[in-house]
Parts: C-alpha cells; sequence; structure tokens
C-alpha cells in the first residue's frame, strides 16, 4: 500500500455523525490531521458524498432504512455491504486513524489495519452484550467478542465508568472512559415563559423505548411547549409528525440542538429500563442539559439517576409515570427561586463532574497514541 495520509477517518452505520463522532472529529482536526466521516445509506434521500458540521461525509454500501430492531436479516446484508464500502473507502483514503464506532464498522476497520499498519480507535457508543435481550450465555458470548475487539485495537473508549465496568476484566487496561461532554458549555440564564407555556426540548434517537411517548403525552397539556429533535425510522417520524400538539425539529446540527436547550425549560432524559443497554445509558442529553443549566426529567431506574440522587436539578420518575409529569414540572416552574436554584445546580454539577478540557486531552491522546502530545 501507498503511503498514509495525515487523515483521520470515522466510520459508523449511520448517515452522520453523531456528537460523540464529530467531538472526535473536531479533536482530529485541532491535531492537524484532516478528518473524514464514512458511513451508511440509511435515507435514500441523502447522496454518496455530502457534508455535515463542517466534515466531509461519504456513504457507502447498499440502502437500508432505520430499523429498530425490526428485520434483521436486512440489516445483516445491509452490514455485509457497509463493511465492503468501507474497506475500498479507506484503501481509497489511505488514513494514519481509523475511528470505529462500535462493533458493526470493527471488521472493515481491522483488516485495514492489519495490511496497512495504522492505527485503530474503537469507540463503544453501545456495549454488544447489553443490546438485546438474549440468554445470558449468548451475552456472555457477545461481550467476550467485544473484549477481543477491545484489545486487537490500538486503544478503545466507552463514555461512562460502568459501561467499561460491563466488559470483560481483562480488557479493561485498554479503555479510557471519555465522557459524552458537549464543546459549547457556556452556562445560559433561564428562559422566561412564553405566552406562560413551559417548553421541553428532546434531540436524539426517536425510538418508543427513549420516552417518546410520554413526550407526546405532555405535548397534549395546553401550557406545555414539547419541542422533538432526531432521526428514527419513517413510522416513528410519521407518528411525531401527526400529532399536532408537538414540534417536530427534524435531524439538527450540534449548535442547534444546544441552542434549542438554552431556549427550554427542561430536557426529558427517558430510557425504558425493560431493555438493559437503556439502564446503562450514557445521555448526550443530560451533559447538554448540565452545561446549559436545565432541570431534567429522568426515569429513576438509570445508573445515571442514581448517580445524581438528591439533586434538586433531576425530576426523578419511573418511566412509565414519565407522561404524568407535568403537574410536577409545574410546580418547579411556579416558584421561581427554585427552577432558578435547580438551573444552578444542574451547571455546578456538569463543572464537577465533566471537563470538556479533559475530554479534548484524553480524545487527543486516544486518538494519536503518544505522538502530538
Amino acid at each position: 500500500m501507498k503511503k498514509l495520509r495525515e487523515v483521520a477517518v470515522f466510520l459508523r452505520m449511520a448517515s452522520r455523525p453523531v456528537p460523540r463522532v464529530t467531538r472526535m472529529m473536531a479533536v482530529a482536526r485541532g491535531a492537524g490531521l484532516e478528518a473524514k466521516f464514512i458511513g451508511a445509506h440509511r435515507d435514500r434521500n441523502l447522496p454518496s458524498h455530502d457534508e455535515w458540521e463542517g466534515f466531509p461525509i461519504t456513504r457507502v454500501g447498499l440502502p437500508f432504512p432505520l430499523l429498530n430492531g425490526k428485520r434483521p436479516w436486512l440489516y445483516l446484508r445491509a452490514l455485509a455491504s457497509c463493511n465492503r464500502g468501507f474497506f475500498r473507502q479507506l484503501r481509497l483514503e489511505r488514513p494514519r486513524i481509523v475511528h470505529a464506532s462500535d462493533i458493526e464498522t470493527f471488521p472493515a476497520s481491522y483488516l485495514y489495519r492489519m495490511t496497512s499498519k495504522s492505527r485503530l480507535v474503537y469507540n463503544i457508543h453501545d456495549n454488544l452484550a447489553q443490546r438485546y435481550a438474549l440468554p445470558s450465555i449468548i451475552k456472555k458470548l457477545l461481550n467476550v467478542v467485544e473484549g477481543i475487539a477491545v484489545v486487537l485495537s490500538d486503544g478503545a473508549t466507552v463514555p461512562e465508568e460502568f459501561r467499561r465496568a460491563a466488559l470483560p476484566t481483562w480488557c479493561h487496561p485498554r479503555v479510557r472512559v471519555i465522557p459524552n461532554v458537549p464543546a459549547e458549555n457556556d452556562r445560559a440564564p433561564p428562559p422566561p415563559l412564553e405566552n406562560t407555556r413551559i417548553r421541553i426540548f428532546y434531540g436524539g434517537w426517536l425510538d418508543r423505548q427513549r420516552g417518546l411517548t410520554a413526550l407526546l403525552q405532555l405535548s397534549k397539556e395546553p401550557d406545555f411547549d414539547v419541542r422533538i429533535a432526531g432521526e428514527g425510522s419513517q413510522e416513528i417520524v410519521a407518528e411525531i409528525e401527526r400529532c399536532k400538539t408537538a414540534t417536530f425539529l427534524g435531524f439538527l446540527r450540534s449548535s442547534d440542538v444546544i441552542e434549542e436547550t438554552r431556549r427550554c425549560h427542561f430536557v426529558p432524559v427517558l430510557y425504558d429500563p425493560s431493555r438493559e443497554i437503556n439502564r446503562f445509558a450514557a445521555s448526550n442529553k443530560l451533559a447538554e442539559a448540565m452545561a446549559i443549566g436545565r432541570p431534567v426529567l429522568m426515569n429513576e431506574e438509570l445508573e445515571a439517576a442514581k448517580a445524581m440522587a438528591g439533586l434538586n436539578c433531576v425530576i426523578n420518575t419511573k418511566y412509565k409515570d414519565a407522561g404524568l409529569a407535568a403537574d410536577r414540572l409545574r410546580e418547579m416552574i411556579a416558584a421561581p427561586n427554585i427552577y432558578t436554584d435547580a438551573c444552578a445546580e444542574a451547571r455546578r454539577y456538569y463543572e464537577e463532574v465533566y471537563s470538556w478540557e479533559k475530554v479534548k486531552f484524553d480524545s487527543k491522546v486516544l486518538l494519536l497514541g503518544c505522538r502530538g502530545i
């Protein structure tokens, strides 16, 4: 193979990079590398070559829709097609660094590493063994598979310590915890009540297991303004668009997500605990809310909720009762001092627990190894 180029390529089975990936791409660019994203055709309306957040995008493989866990054979066929496309594109780009998101992109990434001697970084967004309701013996096997992927890479990362603890102990030394922390971290003052309406903003993956039913239920309250952004299956998007009491914003850039967070009163952090991976969620929404200084509506079954027990900036609820939380949100807004204090406490929590400068440094170390640090 020809000499490797000063390029970092980021792979993910998605049409666009998620915030955790775009932050890594920004770090790579800041280190003097050209950062590119190679993804999949999850939306037939998107071209093969595109731009997002200022980064070039190439989409490969057979088009296949967002499936929300349905039609597994279609997903497996697309997985094979995408990995062939990933490998061909990596051979064409000749990057010095490959960043593989989750196990789906690992085959092509590892094959390229073995044929090019590039650096391979493995980013675990969702632990493989926690994703599906499977017999324990199969989940243990999947965990071993992911541990092997960690060992075969030059470095791996997870967003929370409890995600690292869930991996096999023999791969822990190779795993660096890098939290989901937004780069845009200036606190914003609490917004006024526009026409006496309480604004809730959700930006993320659109799925029934992310509190969507509860949000649509809250949107029917006459004094609530529920705004929803993100991507999901056509069925889910159509359901949101049919709801006349909620506002659907589509898929937003990170800067627009932050701006919507500034303009809202509460951020929902809701994950159906019946699915194991949801209980271990490392939410971008939570970090964004804390950074801006906004209270969150969060279900108590989450590991993150347990870590934040006792904080007034967290309105705890059982997941099944989240759609009934309107009165509790009204009570906080009706007492301006309590709401303002909750906003300030959210920001204090961010400053105590999160650090963008540390995340940026750790990301650079992970991507480059010892070089350039």
